[in-house]
């Protein structure tokens, strides 16, 4: 064999190896993931799911308002929804608050460790909710004394004079919240030592705080603290605050206007033993309901936008989805169940501005066994 045909052979069989190379690339990344999606769909499950409790209601989800009908877009390997999820989950029963006699008696020992004392009482003592007045900024506190939510909140304006002098970093401010909640009897150790912790920081601008958008101390921080069962977060109606959220700032001057100006705590205690699981829907068929508008947008968050203000409708022209997965859901109202949802994380844009983050919300669990509102 001569260097003439030598050559040709292995140019031949570069180009043989090179369409050999792209066809393998096109299969992984493009091919084997849509055919082995669809063998799972054909292939009926060895264990299903025996969905103990029947037809489960309806989920309870809170919607962010936007302005404008946005394009979605994924931006995954391929683009594609190459992701492994269980063909079912447990499904937790909520456990009902217990009736107390001395519920009422907990509620004034509660707000009084917040701060408040019997002369800031603004209700009476015989019906089901309780409520105080701060005098210094007008604040109100109000405890449900049968489901045991509680809810403080003042008009930041009012504070933020006073908090100036404060120093905190993300640290101390979830170590403090973790201590109040639990001072208040609304934290459950072994449903929230794992689960997800998150502190904003802010400073006092003028008389508003302000989102510290670098990694410095502030005057002031937003804790939101998440529950977690099993390997799964719990997720709220707004991805962005849990259930137990408070804004804290060590300021000098006690009490709650300056400490501690906005306390949510809705707790739901959760039986860790489920018996029922239940089917999970395919992640494209989620993705195609949140494709064509109908997912739940859960957050909203502008880059310039502070976390510390009311949330304001913003407007969103394509939504570019980075990641999914699956977790579970607490609303801010009594549920019987808590179930999986989809969640969809990504980013938002819009001509002249500088976009955000954005989360989306769909329900995990097969419709087939889910309750439809009547007609």
């Amino acid at each position: 064999m001569n260097l003439t045909k030598a050559s040709q052979y292995i140019k031949l069989g570069l180009k043989i190896a090179s369409v050999v190379i792209v066809f393998y690339y096109i299969f992984i990344f493009f091919l084997f993931p849509r055919v082995r999606n669809t063998i799972r769909k054909i292939l009926p499950d060895r264990d299903p799911a025996n969905a103990l409790y029947g037809t489960l209601p309806a989920l309870s989800f809170e919607q962010k308002k936007i302005e404008g009908e946005p394009k979605y877009e994924l931006n995954t390997k391929g683009g594609y929804l190459d992701f492994e999820f269980p063909r079912k989950l447990p499904v937790y029963k909520f456990i009902p608050p217990q009736f107390s006699y001395l519920a009422g008696k907990n509620a004034q020992n509660h707000a009084f460790y917040l701060g408040f004392s019997d002369r800031e009482l603004i209700s009476d003592l015989k019906g089901n909710v309780y409520k105080w007045r701060e005098i210094v900024t007008g604040g109100t506190l109000t405890i449900q004394i049968n489901t045991l939510e509680l809810l403080y909140q003042t008009d930041l304006e009012n504070v933020t004079s006073k908090i100036y002098q404060a120093n905190v970093n993300k640290e101390t401010a979830i170590r403090e919240a973790e201590k109040i909640f639990i001072n208040i009897q609304r934290y459950n150790t072994g449903l929230y030592a794992n689960g997800k912790k998150t502190a904003v920081l802010g400073t006092a601008i003028g008389n508003k705080i302000v989102e510290l958008k670098s990694n410095v101390d502030g005057n002031a921080a937003k804790v939101s603290l998440f529950k977690k069962i099993g390997d799964y977060d719990v997720l709220t109606s707004n991805y962005d605050e849990g259930n137990l959220s408070l804004i804290y700032s060590p300021s000098s001057l006690r009490g709650t206007p300056y400490k501690h100006p906005y306390i949510k705590a809705i707790y739901w205690d959760v039986d860790t033993n489920p018996e029922a699981t239940y089917p999970i829907i395919f992640v494209d068929e989620a993705w195609n309901k949140v494709k064509d508008g109908n997912g739940v947008i859960a957050s909203v968050l502008p880059k310039d936008g502070n976390i510390f203000e009311p949330y304001k409708p913003v407007r969103v022209e394509k939504i570019i989805i980075n990641n999914v997965y699956l977790a579970y859901y607490e609303a801010t109202v009594q549920q019987t169940y808590m179930q999986p949802i989809f969640v969809f994380e990504g980013n938002y844009t819009t001509r002249g501005t500088d976009g955000g983050s954005v989360v989306i919300y769909y329900p995990a669990v097969s419709g087939d066994f889910i309750k439809q509102p009547e007609k």
